[in-house]
């Protein structure tokens, strides 16, 4: 498909709107900036293995052990119950870490202000969401754009995880797996290791702005994937702006749960845009 210029101006003109907005009703301000937390280099380095522990040394265990208890079962079913499980146990192996981590840490990780409003996070949350919606759209768009000018690709190959979940469309217990991976585990995890943990420990070194910069390229790359080839330009270019709205609204809340339910947000509109995409493909 032939990327198309005016819906590439279109979303950026309407972008540019709503930031307008969002400026003039003070939505890009915060009143302090949140305390610096004791985080040390090796805290950074612990949370972080977790991730790579689970993902490469406990993975390969979890598919010979799913591969002897479900024989007979479809590959999408083992696809599905592997990343449910690797994403269980590597959010509780970052939980378990953290609730050993000093109180003055994992306090002040999910929330250094005086009082919690969930209220104020979810409402926070959903105003982004609004102001940061067309922007990916539009950054997606603009480098869909630019391979097509440049390289003369028309057919921008799809992100492993939206395939992923195309696949596990025709499977009602399986999909509704995936969404509990990707709507409310991913969210949780990412979160943590990023805003929560790498954001928190830059702070210590640069100013807020270029630690939320800093996380968002970190974020953005650590989805780069070799088989999604071209794919990655416009996958990373629209993931660093979502990061750099999870960043922003973590120091303007000071609560980690505002960017969890952000994120949860944009997985959860993608899952329902691919959801009925499909349907009306397939009927």
């Amino acid at each position: 498909m032939t990327p198309n210029l005016n819906l590439v101006i279109f979303f950026g003109i309407f972008s540019l709107l709503i930031l307008f907005i969002g400026w003039k009703r003070d939505f890009f301000s915060w009143k302090e900036e949140r305390p610096l937390i004791p985080l040390r280099w090796f805290h950074l380095i612990l949370v972080f293995s977790i991730y790579f522990f689970v993902t490469i040394l406990v993975l390969p265990l979890l598919v010979v052990f799913l591969q002897n208890l479900i024989p007979s079962t479809p590959p999408i079913a083992l696809a599905c119950w592997l990343t449910f499980l690797m994403s269980f146990f590597i959010l509780s192996g970052i939980l378990s870490y953290c609730y050993f981590l000093p109180k003055e840490i994992s306090l002040a990780i999910w929330n250094s202000s005086k009082k919690i409003s969930l209220s104020q996070d979810i409402y926070t949350a959903v105003i982004f969401c609004i102001i940061a919606f067309p922007l990916m759209i539009f950054f997606a768009a603009f480098f869909d754009w630019i391979l097509y000018f440049l390289f003369n690709i028309k057919e921008i190959p799809e992100q492993l995880a939206v395939l992923f979940l195309k696949m596990s469309i025709g499977y009602p217990f399986y999909f509704f797996l995936n969404m509990i991976t990707v709507v409310i585990l991913a969210p949780c995890i990412e979160e943590t290791l990023f805003r929560g943990f790498l954001q928190s420990y830059l702070k210590q070194y640069f100013s807020t702005k270029m630690s939320i910069v800093g996380t968002s390229l970190s974020f953005a790359f650590f989805h780069y994937s070799s088989e999604q080839g071209i794919a990655n330009l416009s996958i990373i270019g629209s993931l660093f702006v979502l990061a750099l709205f999870l960043g922003f609204i973590y120091e303007k809340r000071k609560s980690l749960l505002a960017p969890m339910i952000l994120h949860a947000l944009f997985n959860m509109i993608n899952i329902i845009h691919l959801y009925l995409s499909e349907g009306f493909i397939h009927t």
